[in-house]
């Protein structure tokens, strides 16, 4: 979603400042208000949330799951606490708000890093939700569950950093 630029800011600079700003926008192929829009807001932030906005219309949301735990693991030290930093605005259903979540939790936990405080704020799941219906593996999952995932009463076997 492209918000509508609604709003004029002016800032004074020095021609060679602005010559300067002129040249790198155009390597960027990107005017001068786009590129430095880019880089005074975080594009971090707004990839992590423009992902999660995907679940809402998606069939495919393994897909999406699969596009996020890619962001997440991108994420260092650096980046990870600007890009976690917004709650998903997104209207998601109660599972996909806990695993997005468990998910961020996860990641927060393997680089030792602060949890962003959205994350306390959601409820975990009332009902466990096991990622397979076979009831032989629901013991296994039980005990093998990543502990955010646990958490949040979501046992699965992979979790950022593995795929199946």
């Amino acid at each position: 979603m492209k918000l509508a630029k609604d709003e004029f800011l002016q800032i004074r600079l020095s021609s060679k400042q602005k010559e300067s700003i002129r040249n790198a926008a155009k390597m960027a192929n990107a005017d001068m208000s786009s590129w430095i829009l880019s880089k005074v807001l975080n594009s971090q932030s707004d990839d992590f949330l423009k992902v999660i906005e995907k679940l809402v219309s998606s069939q495919q949301q393994s897909y999406i799951y699969a596009e996020i735990h890619d962001l997440l693991m991108k994420c260092d030290h650096n980046i990870f606490g600007e890009t976690v930093k917004l709650p998903p605005t997104a209207q998601l259903n109660s599972f996909q708000l806990n695993y997005i979540t468990a998910m961020v939790e996860h990641r927060a936990m393997q680089l030792s890093e602060k949890t962003p405080n959205w994350c306390s704020e959601i409820n975990s799941l009332k009902k466990p939700h096991f990622g397979s219906n076979l009831k032989c593996l629901k013991l296994y999952l039980l005990l093998n569950s990543p502990l955010a995932f646990r958490k949040r009463n979501i046992f699965i076997d992979s979790t950022v950093g593995q795929r199946v």
